[in-house]
């Protein structure tokens, strides 16, 4: 599973201040129905039919509110192909800018963030 990491990839200015980000979003759609954790329950045979094949997305909500997504292996593929473009954006977005405004000195962002080098790793700070 891929860890979560910055995703606007934008390096610091020497004022200290992020540039603006230039990240694309995915569209926000919703789902082709809502439902809730208990019909989810009884119906998921049927959901998880509908969404392999007619390719349906299913918004699953707890009180109300949505919580997550039944989607096809395809539209999740699509997803990730979406986040791996928009990482590849914003690594370019930041290589712009540390050519244009220059770069920090690692040991200036550490401090900065309260981290501390280690050994394999970055590691925040335990004190």
């Amino acid at each position: 599973m891929k860890q979560n990491h910055r995703k606007n990839g934008a390096s610091l200015r020497k004022n200290g201040n992020s540039p603006r980000k230039e990240i694309v979003e995915p569209p926000r759609r919703l789902g082709d129905e809502d439902i809730s954790i208990a019909d989810l329950r009884a119906r998921l045979g049927d959901l998880v039919s509908r969404v392999s094949y007619k390719h349906d997305r299913v918004v699953i909500t707890k009180h109300g509110r949505p919580v997550a997504a039944l989607i096809s292996a395809s539209d999740m593929e699509k997803f990730q192909e979406l986040e791996d473009w928009n990482d590849v954006q914003a690594v370019k977005a930041g290589l712009r800018d540390a050519k244009k405004n220059g770069t920090i000195p690692l040991e200036t962002v550490l401090r900065e963030f309260g981290l501390k080098q280690g050994r394999d790793d970055l590691q925040r700070r335990t004190h």
